[in-house]
């Protein structure tokens, strides 16, 4: 579409219920709402969050809003009350003592100022005038010159250059007597450098679906919606450019490729790409293998301005090859190694210093690569690569969950290196998926990427992803892996883990080396048990520490057990046997095992000698009653509350005896921007089996989040005929039942409710109250809920159910 001003495409989304250009706004002002909240919470997920809540709260007040606001302050200001409120900004806010010698920052460049002024910064803004501070906000955080920034506010460019020059010392001022002294020249270059930070992958694909699900204007498109999902998902296969995987996991049908990029779409020969192209961009259809991805079709773009990401028409790696895909860093390398990186870290999983291409691929029903282990081979090329650079490929299904992934730690791209070919080698699922590639280049200097394609793998060939011994590192080229033969144990030689720069170890220097088990049948006797894991190592000058890692995780990465104990490694020391505890719960999908090192030293490892044995069994879960009981089943119709839900957390997960699924309505907890209110949430169900006598209820918690866990339910029933709406009907209480968080003291935990009724219903509705009362409560989720009968029941091919049916 055309480059329309904030007002036009907000007309445009109120008056025609334009999904496009709602989410030409979101992808405008994502950045900058999600960067507010992140400096609030220092939590991705909540800021994620936060940040969807802020679009929602657009789309239900888009009415509202009068022709003259500036909805880049109207965001940033929504976006600072909302943070402020859901993680308790008086404890958030609280920074470091400042030292004497951070008084003299005069000569201090912007990156020295950042950190300081950071968690200030939003409190500072929001001590300005509206107009000051949407001046300031058109000007620093959207970039627009002086000029645009007067056409916006209506003022003449002399005037609003004396707004903005005033409104920047008064935040000079804010920062002086909180003992942060620089220059207005400082302050504005650190700002406009570092305010808005590049949201996470497909976060603008995720609100825009979200925010049009709820706001008025969209309601009529959902049968559309639906349409374009199935389509998507049944498709031929496609070639999906920048973030577009988010829209085949969670089924987003309106998305657009330019909004998505950090940086227009541009083709090889660096042109802009048409603005009305879409972001799935159908490849050439083959229906022979192997399957190539065009260079030009890796359009997603994750940067900032320290990179220049392109296509570079200079570079092809033959005469024949398109353009190469090119990533080069633009700050000065102020060391030989990974120094500049690392400093540039904020956690050991920080992104940092890095810049990415993005290109997804859909596998889709009937598509060649279904259910087989492939090959995706590419070709990349380097020059003075301080850190390391290299490719990820993961696999994503369609219903959310991860696959295989492999990010090439292992074998890093490190200094300057002339073209070479890059394989992965990962196993497909059956189902739909997306395979998501990124050449990445972490650090300074640059790199080429180019002809990358799909195969089906020769049999036998062994997977490099995860499942496999193998090492993470932020910094892998300062770490070396390999076995010694001048060390052995029992025999045999050991796995010495070294870290080899000639620069001292940085602040987040370390390398992990483990591995992902995946296979059920290998860690299924572990289940359900109290697990020692252990091993035998030596060490020399290992410092800061060493250790052991041991986790059982679910499908996404989420840990489901904390460590009970283990031991550590530091300093020199001769064999001994190091172990970890750590309670396996049945839910376990990932059994993760690994030994780690931070910083300098050498640990030797006796890769035989690991061993995990059974010390203790968890206590029995308590006894639920029979799924022949269960009247709620996958396919019974039912309507959520209000579709304040993600797309992959809607309300037909509440009953798809799915435990790793959710239901999560935004409502209980959040009404509009007024963080707090409670909006009870639930949903309608009206049960295939007909009319039914139901005397006891069950829930199961979510995977995360625990003051979302449902506390206080009300249950209803009606035995209207037709069930149309979640207030459709006419509804009788049957009970409440209150302290529900109480006894959830884990995630997937499971109770059951049982209560006095002797009338069969139709109809039932599942309602909230009230969420577990704790502080950052935002939201309702559930993992599964069934409705229990008197007894086995075999109404499901009873007249009345039968009339159901017709």
């Amino acid at each position: 579409m055309l480059e329309l001003d904030d007002s036009l495409l907000l007309k445009e989304y109120v008056e025609r219920g334009s999904e496009e250009a709602f989410a030409a706004l979101v992808a405008r002002h994502v950045n900058k709402v999600y960067s507010i909240a992140l400096r609030h919470t220092r939590n991705a997920h909540q800021a994620e969050e936060i940040t969807q809540a802020v679009f929602v709260t657009l789309a239900r007040k888009s009415r509202q809003l009068g022709k003259r606001v500036i909805l880049s302050g109207w965001l940033c200001r929504t976006a600072r009350l909302s943070a402020m409120t859901f993680v308790r900004s008086e404890t958030r806010r609280t920074r470091r003592e400042q030292e004497a010698h951070l008084q003299n920052l005069l000569n201090e460049s912007e990156s020295e100022v950042w950190p300081q002024i950071a968690p200030l910064l939003d409190a500072a803004l929001a001590g300005l005038s509206e107009a000051d501070h949407d001046a300031v906000a058109l000007r620093f955080l959207d970039g627009k010159s002086m000029k645009e920034v007067g056409v916006a506010l209506g003022a003449s460019e002399d005037a609003v250059k004396m707004r903005v020059n005033r409104a920047v010392e008064k935040l000079r001022i804010f920062f002086t007597r909180r003992g942060i002294v620089c220059s207005a020249a400082v302050l504005t270059a650190a700002i406009s450098a570092n305010a808005v930070q590049a949201a996470p992958i497909g976060l603008a694909v995720s609100v825009s679906a979200a925010a049009a699900l709820s706001g008025t204007a969209i309601a009529a498109t959902a049968t559309t919606t639906a349409a374009k999902v199935t389509a998507l998902i049944t498709a031929q296969k496609t070639l999906i450019a920048g973030v577009a995987v988010v829209a085949v996991a969670a089924g987003v049908a309106i998305y657009w490729i330019q909004q998505l990029a950090a940086a227009p779409p541009v083709g090889v020969d660096g042109s802009l790409l048409p603005q009305s192209q879409p972001a799935v961009l159908a490849a050439s259809p083959r229906e022979t293998l192997p399957i190539a991805l065009a260079n030009d079709s890796f359009l997603g773009v994750l940067s900032d301005k320290k990179f220049l990401v392109e296509f570079d028409r200079n570079t092809r790696r033959t005469s024949n090859s398109a353009p190469a895909i090119h990533i080069k860093c633009l700050v000065a390398p102020t060391s030989n190694g990974s120094a500049d990186f690392l400093k540039s870290l904020t956690s050991f999983v920080g992104r940092g210093l890095a810049a990415s291409r993005v290109g997804v691929y859909a596998v889709t029903d009937g598509s060649p690569l279904s259910g087989q282990r492939i090959r995706v081979t590419g070709w990349m090329k380097t020059s003075a690569v301080g850190n390391w650079a290299g490719a990820s490929l993961s696999v994503t299904r369609v219903n959310g969950d991860s696959g295989a992934w492999d990010l090439m730690h292992d074998r890093p791209l490190h200094g300057t290196k002339e073209w070479q070919q890059v394989e992965f080698i990962v196993d497909v699922p059956k189902e739909p998926c997306a395979i998501t590639l990124m050449p990445t280049l972490y650090g300074t200097g640059e790199m080429w990427a180019d002809g990358f394609q799909i195969d089906i793998a020769p049999p036998n060939t062994p997977a490099t992803d995860v499942g496999r011994w193998t090492i993470w590192s932020q910094c892998p080229a300062d770490f070396s892996i390999a076995l010694d033969p001048a060390v052995t144990r029992n025999g045999h030689p050991a796995l010495r883990i070294a870290y080899v720069s000639s620069e001292p170890p940085e602040k987040y220097s370390f390398v992990w080396w483990g591995k992902h088990e995946y296979d059920l049948d290998t860690f299924r006797k572990y289940l359900g048990h109290t697990v020692r894991m252990s091993v035998w190592a030596k060490s020399e000058d290992v410092m800061p520490r060493a250790g052991l890692d041991f986790q059982p995780k679910d499908l996404n990465g989420k840990r489901l057990k904390t460590l009970r104990s283990t031991d550590r490694i530091l300093g020199a020391t001769d064999w001994r046997e190091y172990s970890i505890v750590c309670d396996i719960p049945e839910e376990t999908k990932d059994f993760q095992t690994a030994v780690f090192m931070y910083g300098d030293g050498k640990l030797w490892v006796d890769t035989n000698s690991f061993k995990w044995e059974i010390v203790g069994t968890l206590p029995a879960r308590k006894q639920l009653s029979p799924a022949s009981r269960h009247i709620t089943q996958p396919g019974d119709l039912i309507f959520a509350s209000s579709g304040n839900s993600r797309a992959s957390e809607g309300v037909a997960n509440a009953i798809d005896n799915n435990k790793n699924t959710k239901y999560l309505n935004w409502d209980s907890g959040r009404d509009g921007n007024q963080i707090g209110a409670f909006s009870p949430s639930g949903f309608a169900v009206q049960p295939a089996v007909g009319p039914t006598v139901v005397t006891g209820m069950g829930i199961q918690s979510a995977n995360d989040a625990d003051d979302r866990d449902p506390d206080v339910v009300i249950l209803e029933g009606s035995n209207d005929r037709n069930l149309t709406s979640y207030e459709s009907g006419i509804w009788t209480p049957i009970t409440t039942i209150s302290n529900i968080a109480a006894g959830f003291t884990d995630r997937f935990q499971s109770q059951e409710f049982l209560f006095s009724n002797a009338i069969p219903y139709r109809n039932y509705r599942w309602r909230v109250e009230a969420t577990r009362i704790m502080a950052n409560r935002c939201c309702m989720q559930v993992a599964e809920v069934w409705l229990i009968a008197s007894a086995r029941t075999n109404q499901a091919g009873s007249p009345a159910a039968a009339e159901l049916r017709r």
